[in-house]
């Protein structure tokens, strides 16, 4: 079971566009901590996509009351998702600027 404080702070995190990762640093100067960030947010892009089209065909099987409530699961999937794409795309934006800025 999810402690109580550890799923609080993840749906914070979802809901909240300026919470960062442990260790982000969006006023970073240095190209490779952008390349860093990018991957990490495409992996974790990559992975909430994967769990959304893994779960649809199983949700449309469901009985209504589960499907109503794994409906609620896949809202913040994709809200999580989101978050990753916004901080994704910050970092492609830096890494640009900062290519450049230095080329």
């Amino acid at each position: 079971m999810l402690d109580e404080a550890v799923a609080r702070a993840e749906i914070t995190w979802v809901t909240d566009p300026e919470m960062l990762l442990p260790g982000e640093d969006p006023a970073s100067g240095e190209i490779r901590h952008a390349i860093h960030w990018i991957r990490i947010y495409g992996e974790l892009i990559g992975m909430t996509s994967a769990l959304l089209e893994r779960s649809e065909p199983t949700v449309r099987d469901m009985h209504e009351d589960a499907a109503h409530e794994a409906g609620g699961t896949q809202k913040v999937l994709r809200a999580q998702r989101q978050q990753y794409q916004a901080r994704y795309d910050f970092w492609r934006d830096r890494a640009t600027a900062l290519s450049s800025h230095n080329g």
